[in-house]
């Protein structure tokens, strides 16, 4: 069970003192994408954030855009350890989802409704390539 931590700063104050320049560059590096779509990737990323950590309880499909960056911030492993810690005040896990897995269902019937409630935001009509705003093959 989760204990609850407390915090002396809201989770807007602590998400902004992450610093992604690096993660966003190993980013632009896998993905090739233009300085504008990495701008709205890490939003879309700060967002899924807030996502856990106003709903910690909810299992989350990220779109595909907003997994590349996750996974590319993980592997600066001790950089994500640290940023989760002073987010969360724990790990957030990274879960794939099991061989085969659609998770398309998942993606729109709880982060597609989340982002447009909490953001405002239409993730399946983003004016992005329709594969980076699909269903990732993970949970978080």
């Amino acid at each position: 069970m989760r204990t609850a931590v407390h915090f002396d700063t809201t989770f807007e104050q602590r998400l902004a003192k992450i610093n992604l320049e690096a993660v966003m560059q190993h980013v632009a590096e896998d993905t090739g994408l233009p300085a504008a779509d990495l701008a709205r990737a890490e939003d879309l990323y700060r967002k899924f954030l807030t996502l856990k950590a106003n709903f910690p309880s909810t299992s989350f499909v990220p779109p595909r855009l907003v997994d590349h960056v996750w996974h590319a911030h993980i592997t600066f492993t001790r950089q994500y350890m640290a940023d989760c810690d002073m987010l969360f005040g724990e790990y957030l896990h990274h879960n794939p989802a099991a061989e085969g897995e659609d998770t398309s269902a998942e993606f729109e019937a709880t982060t597609v409704p989340a982002y447009s409630s909490e953001f405002g935001i239409n993730l399946l009509a983003y004016g992005l390539s329709p594969q980076l705003m699909a269903a990732a093959g993970c949970k978080g």
